[in-house]
């Protein structure tokens, strides 16, 4: 399938990139409802409680969810939240499958579903008669 480039190299580092916020923003972004908070104290390791809590505040503000790493202050602040120590840490053993399944219950939670294959080909269908 044909790729339509619209944004610079610049821009689309942007887009890839977690927003930067300020200490107002990213104290509304990461506080939880209890049925978050819930969820998160339930989870086995402090990497996926970490993990899924900064993908959770980084989708309320964007809606989007990012594969890259964190920004520090982000980090720090909700493992200040959580009371967990930065050291425990390993964003680099947080698992696909563990990504995958937080970021459903995220999308759940939300009320979205997934963007599936079946409505990629319907938009790109649209998108195609639009440009002709």
């Amino acid at each position: 399938m044909p790729r339509m480039n619209i944004l610079s190299a610049v821009e689309q580092e942007a887009h890839d990139t977690p927003p930067r916020f300020s200490g107002a923003e990213r104290k509304n972004y990461f506080a939880f409802p209890v049925v978050i908070g819930d969820l998160i104290e339930s989870m086995r390791t402090p990497t996926n409680q970490v993990g899924f809590a900064l993908a959770y505040g980084y989708f309320r503000a964007t809606k989007s969810f990012f594969a890259g790493l964190p920004h520090q202050r982000d980090l720090e602040y909700v493992c200040s939240r959580l009371q967990v120590s930065t050291l425990e840490i390993h964003l680099n053993n947080y698992s696909k499958g563990t990504i995958a399944r937080n970021r459903q219950r995220i999308l759940e939670h939300f009320g979205f579903t997934e963007f599936e294959t079946a409505a990629q080909n319907r938009l790109q269908k649209e998108i195609e008669a639009m440009v002709r």
